[in-house]
């Protein structure tokens, strides 16, 4: 008896061990989420060598580096970095950074999540992440899938397999994408409506599932559907931003309300911005509406699903 014990004593051991380690090689490429500037970023040892900071982007459509880590790196990166002839610059969020360099190529970011396409190497990108990555490039390393899991309620983020997003997708809304926008960008056609002193106002378009924008929702200064919408809401009260020259670039609208995709909001602004001048869009959805809810992008099949 005391031998059997023993014997199943060393069972549930062995059983308990496989499945701590089977737990821990899932959560290996499970990505937690820390907030920073508004924004999100995660830890990564890059190619299995490098540790990196990475920021979560979808409003981007190549992977950015900051020059001074891709030149202190460039062995682990495994990246032929070619010089940039001319003098461009990228606008992110209304700031420009000189392109210093161009590549190609897939960077592991975990054993089963990769990046694979064209990259930029740019100068003094950010004092807080080492590099911006569009997760509409990532690919499950398994099947070599596009399917990515957004978890603002536990702040995680990770590449899913077929079969789990067939189960977990039938809860949520969803919504088809589409890149009929600048660059390409993943966005959803939908409706925006918003209370403001008990008036009810609404905006139907294509909106970008922008990872990379702070707000709730940023609205295309430069688009003829945002222009008609203020013309035709004299009585919309909009909160003006200036810069230091003292220009207009941002107006903002307080709602009491706000409906988007079929959510309710409270107390969100809304933003017309006018720093994104290339972006043919009605606007960019951004990350507070994202927030607190479980976000799938099924780049595979053009899905968006949010519960």
């Amino acid at each position: 008896m005391s031998n059997m014990r023993t014997l199943l004593s060393l069972i549930v051991f062995i059983i308990a061990e496989c499945n701590l380690a089977f737990a821990q090689q899932n959560n290996a490429d499970v990505f937690k989420l820390k907030k920073v500037d508004g924004h999100y970023v995660f830890n990564a040892q890059i190619n299995q060598s490098v540790e990196s900071k990475i920021l979560v982007e979808s409003g981007i459509h190549v992977m950015l580096i900051d020059s001074a880590f891709a030149f202190k790196h460039q062995e682990e990166l495994h990246l032929m970095l070619v010089p940039h002839q001319s003098e461009q610059k990228m606008n992110l969020g209304g700031k420009r950074h000189r392109i210093t360099h161009r590549a190609k190529g897939k960077i592991m970011l975990s054993e089963k999540t990769t990046y694979e396409g064209k990259i930029l190497i740019l100068a003094d990108l950010s004092s807080y992440y080492d590099m911006a990555v569009p997760v509409q490039n990532l690919h499950n390393a398994t099947d070599n899938s596009r399917i990515v899991k957004l978890d603002m309620k536990n702040y995680t983020l990770q590449l899913i397999g077929k079969d789990e997003y067939l189960t977990e997708c039938q809860s949520g809304k969803s919504f088809d994408i589409n890149y009929d926008t600048y660059l390409k960008m993943p966005a959803i056609k939908a409706e925006l409506t918003f209370k403001q002193d008990g008036r009810k106002f609404s905006l139907g378009g294509n909106f970008v599932l922008d990872l990379g924008n702070g707000s709730f929702i940023a609205l295309m200064k430069q688009s003829q559907a945002v222009k008609d919408f203020v013309k035709e809401n004299a009585g919309l009260k909009l909160q003006k931003g200036y810069n230091r020259k003292g220009d207009v670039v941002a107006e903002a609208i307080a709602t009491q309300q706000a409906k988007l995709c079929g959510i309710t909001f409270r107390d969100q602004i809304v933003v017309i911005t006018a720093m994104l001048p290339k972006f043919t869009s009605e606007g960019n959805i951004g990350l507070k509406f994202f927030d607190r809810y479980v976000s799938i992008f099924n780049f595979d099949d053009s899905k968006f699903v949010i519960f």
